[in-house]
C-alpha cells in the first residue's frame, strides 16, 4: 500500500482495551500545515529581512546561484525537513507521529506569533509563555477539527509563494537574475592610471594632532601623503553606513535603499564607465559594483568556503528571527558587521589574517598593471572589530565594550574602544606606508590619479549612538579624510573647500576628460573657484543635519588629545588613564601583602607560546576577577614577566563580578612562555602600592 493523500492516520483497527486511537488527519494536511508554519516562522521573515539588507549577500560574495540556492533551502528544503520526519513517524507509529506533529506545529506557530506578541508584551518570560500558548491552541485545533485540517492543506503553496516573492518581487530580485546593463566607454580623453583606497570608519580627527594637522609621529604614512597629494581637509560624508556611502562614491549619484549594491543596481558607476578600456582589479567587501564582465572574480572564495560561512550566518539570522528577544540576546549580535556573526576569538584571529592578505593581493595587483590600470581597494580597517596594532601585528579577540549601536554610559569602557580604534588606525598607517613606497617606485605613478579616503567616522562618547547621526556626535561621524593626487602633481597642499564624498566621481570624470557621463550630485574638486557656501547635508537618525561650511573640530580633537596625548608616539596611547608611572616598573618594587581572588585570564594558553613571527601577539589581556576587594571602580595593574605593562579600571556590566581589559605593547612579551599577573592598586601616602591577586 503506497502513501497517498487519502490515507488517514489513526484509520487502523484498534484491539479491545486499547486507548482511544490518535486523531484522524490526512498526510497532505500534515504537510500543508507544517510547511505553512515554517514559512511564516522562518522562511518568509528571514528572506524578507535579508532582502532589505542586501549588503548581507554582497559581504558573502554570493553569486546569483548562491542567492537562489539559499532561497530554495529556506523555502523548500527546510519546510520539508520539518514535515518528512513527522510523516515517517506517522507511517510506522501513528500515535507517536501525531504527538510529534502537534509539538513541531505548535513550536513553529509559536515562533510565527512572536512578532505580534512582542508588540503587546515586553516581559521575556510572558512573551515566551503566550507564544507557546498560541502554538498549543493552534496545534490542538488542527488535531481536532477536520475543516481546519482541510483548510491548512493549502499551506503547501506557501513555500512557492514565499520563493516567488523573493525572486521576482523583492529588492533581492536583481541578485538572482542580474541584468547585463553596463555603461559604454564615454570618450576618455586622458586615460591615466586610477588607484583608489577607501578606508572604513575613520573620522578625520583620529589622524590629527592638537593643532589640527596630521600627527606625523603616529601616522607617518598619512603625513607622507602631504608630499604630493592635496588634502581636502573639510570633507564630509552623507551617511553613517558603509553600504550607503560606497555606491555614492562609485556612482556620484544618491544612495538608493531598495536596489542591490551591485552593477545591476548601479549600472552607471566607475567600473562600468572605465571597464571597456581599463584593466580593472577591485576588492569590495560590502558592494559588488564591479561586475564580472569588468572585474575577474579574483577575490571570491571557493564554493565550499563561501557556503560554510553563508549557512552559518544565515542560521544565526534565523535564530534571531525565530526566538524570543530574551533568548536571542544570548546569540552572536548582528550589529557592526554583515558577516562572521558566529566567529569566536580563535576564528577572529584567522579572520584578521584574511584582511592582511587582502593588502598583499592589492599590492600585488599594483606590481602587474596593464596599459590602463584601475585599482580599487575598500578595506574594512580600521572598522570594528579592533584587533590590530601599529607595529603591524594583530591580536585575537576584541575589547569588551557592550556597544551595540549605542555606547554604554561608562566613559571608561568607551575609552577602551577609542584606544583600540586609534591603535588599529596605526596598523592602517603601516599598510599605507607600504602602499606609498610601492606606487612611488613605479614608472606610472607620476601620471596616475590616486585617491585615499574614508567612508564615515565613529563617535566615542558614552551614552550616545556609536554612528547614527545626531547633534551630539555629528562632528565625529561626518568629517572624513580625503587625499587626492592628480596626474603630474609633485607638491602637496591643503584645500579647505567644503567637499563631499559624492564629489569623488565628478573629479574622476574631470581628470580623465570624459566627454559624457550620467548626471551626478557632486562637483569636481578641481574647480578653481569652489563654492564656499554650498549646502552640505548629512542623513541623520531623526532628521537630516545641515553641516557648516567650516566645521570646528576642537572639542572632538580635544577629547582625544586629553586621553592619548598628541605628537608623542604610541606610548601614551598604550598607557592612558591613571597610574601611568607604574608602567615599565618591576611589580615587586611596589608589591605589598597578596590577596586571594578568583582570577580567570581569557585564553590563558595564548601566553604559553608567544611567537610574534606569526603576525599575531596576545596583546589584548582580558580577565574576570571575583573578590570582595575588587569592584567596578577598582584599578588593576597587569604585569608581564614581572614588569608592569599597563593599568586599567575594571567594569562589571556583565554577569561576572568584574571584567578587566587592557592592550599592552607587543614589546611586553618574549618569545615562548610568558607569565601574566594581576595586582590591585591602592593609593597610600607614599604613592600607589600593589596587592598581587593570588588565584584561589
Amino acid at each position: 500500500m503506497g502513501i497517498s493523500t487519502g490515507i488517514q492516520v489513526g484509520a487502523h483497527q484498534e484491539s479491545p482495551g486499547e486507548a482511544d486511537p490518535p486523531p484522524h488527519i490526512a498526510l497532505w494536511d500534515v504537510v500543508g500545515s507544517l510547511v505553512l508554519a515554517v514559512a511564516l516562522a522562518v522562511s518568509h521573515p528571514v528572506l524578507d529581512l535579508l532582502s532589505r539588507n542586501l549588503a548581507f549577500f554582497t559581504a558573502h560574495q554570493t553569486a546569483p546561484l548562491d542567492v537562489l540556492g539559499l532561497a530554495l533551502l529556506l523555502t523548500i528544503v527546510i519546510p520539508l525537513l520539518a514535515a518528512v520526519p513527522v510523516l515517517i513517524l506517522m507511517w510506522f507509529s501513528p500515535r507517536i507521529g501525531v504527538v510529534a506533529y502537534g509539538l513541531i506545529l505548535g513550536l513553529f506557530v509559536a515562533a510565527a506569533s512572536l512578532p505580534l506578541v512582542e508588540r503587546i508584551i515586553d516581559t521575556p518570560w510572558l512573551v515566551a509563555a503566550l507564544a507557546l500558548g498560541i502554538g498549543g491552541l493552534v496545534a490542538s485545533a488542527c488535531l481536532r477539527h477536520r475543516a481546519l485540517q482541510t483548510l491548512l492543506r493549502w499551506g503547501a503553496v506557501a513555500p512557492v509563494t514565499v520563493l516567488a516573492l523573493f525572486v521576482f518581487a523583492s529588492p533581492a530580485s536583481g541578485l538572482v537574475a542580474p541584468s547585463a546593463n553596463t555603461a559604454e566607454a564615454a570618450g576618455i580623453g586622458n586615460a591615466v592610471p586610477v588607484v583608489i583606497l577607501v578606508l572604513d570608519e575613520l573620522p578625520i580627527q583620529t589622524l590629527m594632532d592638537r593643532e589640527g594637522n596630521i600627527d606625523s609621529t603616529r601616522f607617518p604614512g598619512f603625513a607622507s601623503l602631504l608630499q604630493d597629494f592635496t588634502w581636502f581637509r573639510n570633507t564630509a560624508t552623507m551617511h553613517d553606513k558603509t553600504h550607503e556611502v560606497l555606491p555614492v562614491i562609485l556612482s556620484g549619484g544618491p544612495y538608493q535603499p531598495d536596489i542591490g549594491l551591485s552593477a545591476t543596481g548601479y549600472p552607471n558607476n566607475l567600473f562600468s564607465l572605465l571597464g571597456p578600456l581599463y584593466d580593472a582589479w577591485a576588492h569590495e567587501p560590502t558592494t559588488a559594483l564591479c561586475g564580472p564582465e569588468v572585474c575577474r572574480e579574483q577575490n571570491r572564495p571557493g564554493t565550499i568556503e563561501r557556503w560554510n560561512l553563508l549557512l552559518r550566518d544565515t542560521s544565526i539570522v534565523a535564530a534571531h528571527v525565530a526566538l524570543p528577544l530574551g533568548a536571542a540576546q544570548g546569540l552572536p549580535p548582528l550589529e557592526g558587521t554583515w558577516t562572521g556573526f558566529g566567529l569566536g576569538d580563535a576564528d577572529n584571529a584567522s579572520k584578521t589574517g584574511t584582511e592582511a592578505a587582502v593588502y598583499d593581493e592589492f599590492f600585488d595587483s599594483l606590481r602587474s598593471v596593464g596599459r590602463h590600470p584601475l585599482r580599487f581597494l575598500h578595506t574594512i580597517d580600521p572598522h570594528f572589530p579592533w584587533n590590530a596594532l601599529p607595529e603591524g601585528l594583530r591580536y585575537a579577540g576584541e575589547v569588551a565594550t557592550n556597544g551595540k549601536g549605542h555606547w554604554d554610559d561608562d566613559q571608561w569602557v568607551v575609552d577602551l574602544a577609542h584606544q583600540s580604534h586609534i591603535l588599529q588606525t596605526g596598523y592602517v598607517d603601516s599598510q599605507l606606508v607600504r602602499f606609498l613606497d610601492l606606487i612611488r617606485g613605479t614608472a606610472w605613478y607620476d601620471d596616475a590619479l590616486v585617491m585615499v579616503m574614508a567612508d564615515h567616522g565613529i563617535s566615542f562618547k558614552a551614552g550616545v549612538l556609536i554612528r547614527g547621526g545626531i547633534e551630539d556626535n555629528i562632528d565625529d561621524i561626518a568629517y572624513v579624510p580625503l587625499f587626492v593626487k592628480t596626474p603630474g602633481q609633485r607638491e602637496g597642499r591643503v584645500d579647505n573647500r567644503p567637499a563631499m564624498l559624492y564629489d569623488v566621481m565628478p573629479t574622476i570624470v574631470d581628470v580623465l576628460e570624459i566627454e559624457s557621463a550620467w548626471p551626478m550630485e557632486g562637483v569636481s574638486l578641481l574647480d578653481e573657484q569652489p563654492d564656499s557656501s554650498r549646502k552640505r547635508v548629512f542623513e541623520g537618525v531623526v532628521t537630516n543635519l545641515e553641516l557648516p561650511s567650516s566645521p570646528v573640530l576642537k572639542e572632538a580633537i580635544g577629547r582625544k588629545v586629553e586621553l592619548f596625548g598628541s605628537g608623542n608616539g604610541w606610548e601614551s596611547v598604550y598607557n592612558f588613564g591613571q597610574y601611568r608611572e607604574l608602567v615599565g616598573q618591576m611589580a615587586e618594587t611596589f608589591t605589598r601583602e597578596p590577596e586571594t581572588a578568583d582570577v580567570e585570564i581569557v585564553d590563558q594558553s595564548l601566553y604559553d607560546q608567544v611567537d610574534p613571527t606569526t603576525g599575531i601577539v596576545p596583546a589584548l589581556i582580558r580577565a574576570s576577577v571575583s573578590s570582595a576587594s575588587v569592584a567596578s571602580d577598582t584599578w588593576l595593574a597587569v604585569a608581564v614577566n614581572g614588569t608592569v605593562a599597563g593599568t586599567a579600571r575594571v567594569h562589571n556590566w556583565t554577569s561576572r563580578a568584574a571584567e578587566f581589559s587592557i592592550i599592552v605593547p607587543p614589546t611586553s612579551f618574549i618569545s615562548g612562555m610568558n607569565q601574566i599577573d594581576l595586582y590591585r592598586i591602592v593609593d597610600t601616602d607614599q604613592g600607589p602600592v600593589l596587592h598581587h591577586l593570588d588565584d584561589r
